[in-house]
């Protein structure tokens, strides 16, 4: 065979090699990211409101009717 297809292979063969590696640092960060979202959406009940007051804000948990009041410093 003649040199050029040599090395017409062996780039393509390099660049097969970059997009598999591309494809799996995609998919890893994929499954990262998939990860938060699962933890997140399946505590979000846990997750404290925040309700904007005159003088102040008031927290609220979503499991409790109890509401902690801050007051703003002036």
């Amino acid at each position: 065979m003649h040199l050029w297809v040599w090395i017409s292979l062996g780039a393509l063969t390099v660049l097969v090699i970059v997009e598999q590696l591309r494809i799996f640092k995609a998919n890893r960060e994929f499954r990262k990211k998939d990860e938060i979202f699962q933890v997140v959406t399946e505590n979000a009940a846990d997750m404290i409101a925040l309700v904007a007051l005159k003088d102040g804000a008031c927290t609220t948990a979503p499991r409790t009717s109890e509401c902690l009041v801050i007051l703003r410093q002036s």
